[in-house]
Formats: structure tokens, sequence, C-alpha cells
């Protein structure tokens, strides 16, 4: 399967304040996903070299930006069935994100998950994003994330981003 993650570094920005957002471009609004297969966020374990088991197998995973490294992930930490939210947008730079805005009912298991997480250190400090069996991208977490609201920035092409978003049901 395509690996989102593995065409750039990808991290979680605190997005619920403002911090780190770039203004909207304009364009649609953006409308409610649904997702086809649930998306879960899980707690990176472990940190090793490849080989990795079969994608998914044990929990393992090739990192996504270092295909010579496997990622273990512990349970899901939270699994959501839907989107708010989910649309691309470039930056002032040309570079194109993914903003997601997750359901009010996980935005309070999303912030009590990144405090967790951001409380850590690497690789523990990571947060899997795995839909279906596929991991779309496992960045760190820098600090606690409230509202709800992922930006996953990186240097996306607009087709990498609009791939990415339409794989979220965007």
């Amino acid at each position: 399967m395509r690996r989102y993650a593995a065409l750039a570094i990808l991290t979680l920005i605190m997005a619920a304040t403002g911090c780190g957002l770039l203004p909207r471009l304009p364009g649609p609004s953006p409308t409610p996903a649904g997702l086809t297969e649930p998306l879960a966020f899980h707690q990176v374990t472990e940190y090793r070299p490849a080989p990795c088991a079969s994608a998914g197998s044990d929990r393992t995973y090739p990192e996504p930006d270092n295909p010579q490294a496997c990622l273990r992930l512990g349970p899901s930490r939270l699994t959501v069935h839907r989107l708010e939210q989910v649309r691309a947008e470039a930056d002032q730079s040309g570079h194109w994100m993914i903003l997601i805005t997750l359901p009010a009912d996980a935005a309070d298991t999303l912030t009590e998950v990144t405090a967790d997480l951001a409380a850590e250190h690497d690789p523990r400090n990571r947060m899997a994003m795995i839909i279906g069996e596929e991991l779309i991208s496992a960045p760190m977490v820098q600090q606690e994330i409230s509202g709800g609201q992922l930006q996953l920035a990186g240097t996306f092409t607009r087709e990498q981003a609009d791939a990415l978003v339409r794989r979220l049901g965007g």
C-alpha cells in the first residue's frame, strides 16, 4: 500500500488555539468526511531496525520516513469512524498540508492521548495514525492537542495532499 507519510516528515501542530495555523486560502468549504475504514491512533512503543514483520502483524509497520526501520505500536488509544472535516490547503510558500477535525466526542480523548504522549521520549512520544491496515503517519507529539484539530504538514505536492484527503474520506 502507498504510504503517504513516506513523502514528508509530518508533524502534529496544536490547532485549537490557532497555534501554527496558516491563513486559509479561498476555496470550497470543507464538509464532514465519512471514512470507509476506521482511523485509529496508536502510541509507538518501539523503534527497531528492519526487517519488519508483515505490515500490521503484531502491530509492527515499516517506519514511513525510513523503510530501514520498524515501528511497533501499542493498542489503539482512539478510533474514529468519521471526521468533521478533512481538507488540503497550501501555505504561503506553496507547501500543502492536511487539516483534520475530529468529531466533538473524540476531542477530549485526543487531548488526553496527546498530553500523555507529549510527556514521553522518542519513540514513545509518537502517535501512529492507522486507517484500515495502512500506517499513514507517525509524527512526534510535542504538546497536548485540544479542540480535536490536527494539521499534517510536510512537503506534500497538491496531488499527494489530495490523495491523502480522498483516503481520509474527503
